[in-house]
């Protein structure tokens, strides 16, 4: 969350006097990263129980300079609410709240300065691989592919604006407990729902049992890196778009 406040402050987009909007603010983790420095911060998810934590996190952090909104947005309506043009930024972080081109609209249509998206474009967890192939005998394959960020960049630029690409890796090492409620944890993750059973579980849940360290704890690493797109909604081209040439001769 820092780097990308950071990223934000070397943009000159998060200033004192900017008014946020965070879509699927989850636990309001970045709604208070921002409010630390910018005017006001809206955080909307539309899950009650994440509101309560996000509200909870502000208050202990002294915060007095946010809000929270409990909506489902892709059935928000911005008129009725009040929220066109409301923002000088509109952010979202790793949210199925904002992966379609209705919603990518309606992100844009808050904001009368900025928008950024930011999503997992690919993830790697050394541990699921590891169980992979020496329980399951193959490799791991589950994990994000960067479409939405990859499709995002390209809508955006068809509709005329310049998305900014850029990129954050980020490397974590944590001590896990071997039991059987993080093994389940692991199955779902790695495997597809219908191998998601008893026996998976036990299998898994075996092999971290015995692969503990002095400890009796397992290390799980894993390397992430995100895609980050940002753009000024107040920068728009019409942009005349050509069927490709062999689609032209076909027809």
């Amino acid at each position: 969350m820092q780097e990308c406040v950071n990223y934000l402050l070397e943009r000159g987009v998060l200033t004192p006097d900017c008014d946020i909007v965070d879509i699927g603010c989850g636990p309001g983790r970045f709604v208070a990263a921002f409010a630390r420095t910018a005017h006001h911060i809206l955080g909307i998810d539309f899950s009650h129980k994440m509101i309560e934590q996000a509200q909870t996190y502000a208050e202990r952090e002294n915060l007095g300079n946010v809000s929270f909104m409990v909506r489902d947005f892709r059935k928000l309506d911005i008129a009725d609410e009040k929220l066109s043009e409301k923002f000088d930024l509109v952010f979202a972080s790793n949210t199925p709240a904002l992966q379609g081109i209705e919603e990518l609209e309606k992100a844009i249509a808050l904001s009368r300065k900025y928008c950024m998206s930011i999503t997992q474009i690919h993830s790697h967890n050394q541990l699921e691989s590891r169980i992979m192939r020496e329980v399951f005998g193959r490799n791991h394959c589950q994990g994000p592919s960067g479409q939405w960020f990859y499709a995002a960049f390209n809508l955006l630029f068809l509709m005329g604006y310049y998305p900014q690409t850029s990129y954050y890796k980020r490397h974590s090492v944590c001590s896990v407990s071997p039991d059987l409620d993080y093994a389940r944890i692991l199955m779902e993750r790695a495997l597809s729902p219908d191998e998601c059973t008893p026996k998976s579980e036990k299998l898994i849940l075996e092999w971290l049992q015995a692969h503990t360290d002095q400890n009796s704890r397992v290390s799980e690493v894993r390397n992430i890196c995100y895609g980050r797109l940002l753009w000024d909604v107040r920068e728009k081209t019409a942009r005349q778009s050509y069927p490709f040439p062999e689609l032209a001769n076909d027809k």
